[in-house]
């Protein structure tokens, strides 16, 4: 039995078991109100409560507010939420199975703990490479810092230019030289084409 109780109206009770309202027919035999067919002379009462079943073929246009026993009024509680989960709002645990999942990661990806298939597209990145690199092959731009550097040195190095420490390793070699070549010093091989020329 569907019934509507209101203070508005003479009599608090009105019987409608019996009768079912839908957008074509009416007949007996159900418990459920259609209310886009329920007479909007009950609709536009206030106050009172319908009891049983409610069927709503279409939108229900609530003017204040829609109240659920068990979650309360569905306004307030969408309006008391946050419109923006930000970065760093949610900590671990107001995340479903995150920790759960998280605990069994690998803490740390040490270096040959992964396979080239564990890398998304470094198998096909890797075959678009060239094998090796001979001489010749890259151009100056294709070696990063290459041009400016090459910028910053002296087009060419001049007599008188260089100090000993500039040249790598001459010093020792001049160090391991002999200061002065006195008379009887060399043989005649230590001289270049002197054999020949004698």
């Amino acid at each position: 039995m569907v019934s509507y109780t209101s203070s508005s109206y003479t009599t608090d009770f009105f019987d409608l078991s019996g009768v079912y309202f839908n957008s074509t027919t009416q007949s007996s035999g159900s418990s459920s109100v259609d209310l886009d067919e329920l007479d909007k002379r009950y609709l536009l009462k206030a106050g009172g409560n319908i009891s049983n079943n409610l069927v709503v073929d279409g939108s229900l246009d609530v003017k204040t507010a829609l109240i659920f026993p068990i979650i309360g009024n569905v306004e307030s509680t969408i309006q008391g939420k946050q419109n923006t989960i930000n970065d760093g709002d949610l900590t671990i645990a107001r995340t479903a199975e995150l920790q759960t999942t998280l605990n069994g990661k690998q803490n740390t990806i040490n270096d040959g703990d992964l396979t080239i298939a564990r890398t998304a597209e470094l198998q096909t990145t890797l075959n678009g490479k060239q094998n090796t690199i001979n001489d010749g092959d890259l151009t100056i731009a294709r070696t990063a810092e290459l041009q400016t550097t090459v910028n910053g040195k002296q087009n060419t190095i001049n007599d008188g230019d260089l100090t000993i420490a500039r040249t790598a390793e001459l010093q020792t070699t001049l160090n391991g030289k002999q200061n002065t070549i006195n008379d009887g010093d060399l043989t005649i091989a230590k001289t270049a084409q002197l054999q020949t020329a004698l």
